[in-house]
């Protein structure tokens, strides 16, 4: 009875929160396409509209060189739309970026198909910026990526966090309390 009682305890300390919830970072370089969209580390990048998610060289930052998603200067505009693989909720919690073709404006970012945050860059930048806190995409299932003013944006190291489903700690006290309970009638029976 007592091992049943020790396991039961932990596997609701784990389903509450005591599981460890590690940060992906999403590089570009790792990952798969197929079709129009782009795989890697739990994440789903979905081009909408004509064409496929495009991870060039190019992108450099701190001096070093890599792949990145390129949203391609395009006259009706790139979005590339970003969710886990298991449709769950995720906190966006950094990315760096870059903005082509001499513009000011680099890219929008959002939890729409159109506005939203505007990443901006003076127009002669030649490295990626770091986005900052993103305390507006939190607990979201999807965000879009989407080039601003006709140009093109590059974005590489998007760091992201899976959020624990606290219902799942719920339901595995419901499940062990009811355990208990069948238990207990057949020890009467």
């Amino acid at each position: 009875m007592r091992g049943y009682l020790a396991a039961g305890l932990a596997a609701v300390v784990f389903a509450l929160g005591g599981g460890s919830v590690s940060a992906s970072v999403v590089d570009f370089e790792d990952g798969y396409s197929s079709g129009n969209k782009y795989f890697e580390d739990g994440f789903v990048f979905e081009q909408l509209g004509s064409g496929n998610v495009s991870t060039p060289r190019g992108c450099v930052y701190e001096g070093v060189n890599s792949e990145c998603m390129l949203l391609q200067n395009s006259r009706s505009g790139k979005i590339v739309k970003m969710y886990r693989e298991d449709g769950g909720a995720f906190d966006l919690l950094s990315f760096l970026y870059d903005g082509r073709d001499g513009q000011g404006p680099a890219l929008y970012v959002s939890t729409e198909t159109t506005g939203g945050t505007l990443f901006s860059e003076d127009n002669v930048a030649n490295d990626m910026i770091s986005s900052g806190p993103l305390d507006q995409f939190k607990n979201v299932t999807m965000i879009f990526f989407r080039d601003a003013d006709n140009g093109s944006a590059r974005v590489d190291s998007i760091h992201a966090v899976a959020v624990p489903l606290p219902a799942a700690g719920f339901l595995m006290l419901v499940g062990l309390g009811a355990l208990g309970v069948m238990r207990r009638r057949q020890r009467a029976a």
